[in-house]
């Protein structure tokens, strides 16, 4: 497992301030960025069970489980993309200060450590460049420093 586009965007989202039904915010914003993880530390996988009322006439209980990783550590760049309708200063100030509490995947899963691991817009030749710009984990994996990119991003100038 490793944090996907959707869930980084949708980060990104919260901190912010777009509602979850503010579809076409989200969009614009998914559309405008690019986007590389590293895996510094795999984690390991967890199931969070718990229960939830349904609505309606006949209440129901049901039974829930979620996976989600403890002890993970993963470096993630988002890469300015053409027609990004939210400059990436304004995002980077957003981080600093999130208009709604950051959290990975749900409530109950706050990060440990900050999640802006370098608190300055980056400039490189590639996103390679930039990605190994960051620092990995205190503790890695021994198989350390897989990367996941966007195919578009290629090795295109970040």
């Amino acid at each position: 497992m490793k944090p996907s586009r959707s869930g980084v965007v949708g980060l990104l989202g919260a901190a912010l301030g777009i509602h979850r039904d503010q579809v076409d915010r989200l969009a614009a914003l998914h559309a405008g960025l690019g986007f590389a993880v590293r895996i510094d530390r795999r984690g390991t996988a967890a199931v969070d069970y718990h229960t939830v009322t349904a609505p309606g006439v006949f209440k129901t209980t049901l039974q829930t489980w979620r996976t989600c990783l403890q002890d993970a550590s993963f470096a993630a760049i988002v890469i300015e993309g053409p027609g990004l309708s939210t400059p990436l200063e304004t995002i980077l100030e957003a981080r600093r200060h999130p208009r709604f509490v950051l959290f990975l995947g749900r409530k109950a899963c706050p990060p440990s450590l900050p999640i802006l691991a370098l608190p300055r817009i980056l400039e490189g030749e590639s996103w390679q460049e930039l990605i190994d710009a960051i620092p990995p984990a205190d503790r890695t994996d021994d198989d350390a420093g897989v990367t996941f990119v966007d195919a578009e991003l290629g090795a295109d100038d970040a």
